[in-house]
């Protein structure tokens, strides 16, 4: 498609005034979003729009007509249903408040997670979380008993990526899938390249921490170097050796050098 945004929010306002916001119920809405490049700013917003539309939130939300008490109710209660991120949660609800014209302010993620991304290194250095003791995790299904996009959501709520690094690095990563593979030990993650690498390589590598904090896998999974052909596509196999039911969190991060 001809039309370009740089966000979630300014694209369904987009698909709102082209089409109608009765499409918004629909799944295929996604689909249009993705041409839009409306999750390139925050990727795991594709999978949470598409589990919001599923669970019927987009309907609820419909109801209410403008943005109040109970639409901030609607968004919590689809927390504590699914586990999901709130900040991620949060910024999906917000965009479509905006896409429907109920607010004026372009949402953004919450401050933290902003500075989170800063903090990410080209390295897999990164300090393990910290787990809070007071902070009870809501029970969830387990792996082995999820469906493809229950499964696909689920990891996505557990993955820190900085984007930025393989963009200065001049590729574009896009059109995301998650698949298990390994009796939900691991998973692979399957993307789209574009552009064309100007530093002499780069790799991704990723670190991977249990529900208690502790360090379980780290390596380096997708590798290109200038002499390479263009790839179209690339995947990143995360190995965590470990059920994916204690998996709490996966960062990702690129490596170059010029």
């Amino acid at each position: 498609m001809e039309n370009k945004v740089s966000n979630l929010a300014e694209a369904i306002r987009l698909v709102v005034s082209t089409f109608s916001k009765s499409l918004l119920l629909e799944s295929r809405v996604v689909n249009i979003l993705t041409d839009y490049n409306a999750f390139k700013e925050v990727v795991p917003s594709k999978f949470i729009l598409k589990s919001i539309i599923s669970e019927g939130y987009v309907d609820k939300l419909l109801l209410c007509q403008k943005w109040d008490d109970s639409c901030d109710k609607l968004a919590e209660k689809f927390i504590a249903k699914t586990g999901l991120q709130p900040n991620y949660v949060n910024y999906v609800f917000a965009s479509l408040s905006y896409g429907l014209g109920w607010t004026k302010k372009v949402p953004k993620l919450e401050e933290e997670e902003k500075e989170a991304v800063k903090t990410h290194k080209a390295s897999a250095s990164t300090a393990p979380p910290v787990p809070t003791k007071a902070t009870k995790q809501k029970k969830h299904k387990k792996c082995e008993n999820m469906t493809d996009d229950e499964f696909e959501q689920y990891i996505w709520s557990k993955i820190d990526w900085n984007h930025d690094l393989e963009q200065k690095a001049g590729l574009t990563f896009s059109n995301f899938q998650i698949t298990q593979f390994n009796f939900y030990t691991g998973f692979r993650i399957l993307f789209e390249v574009r552009g064309k690498i100007h530093t002499n390589h780069l790799a991704l590598e990723y670190t991977a921490y249990d529900n208690k904090g502790r360090l379980r896998e780290s390596s380096t999974g997708f590798y290109q170097t200038k002499e390479d052909r263009p790839k179209k596509t690339g995947e990143l196999n995360v190995f965590f050796n470990q059920p994916l039911d204690i998996l709490d969190k996966v960062t990702i991060s690129a490596t170059y050098d010029f």
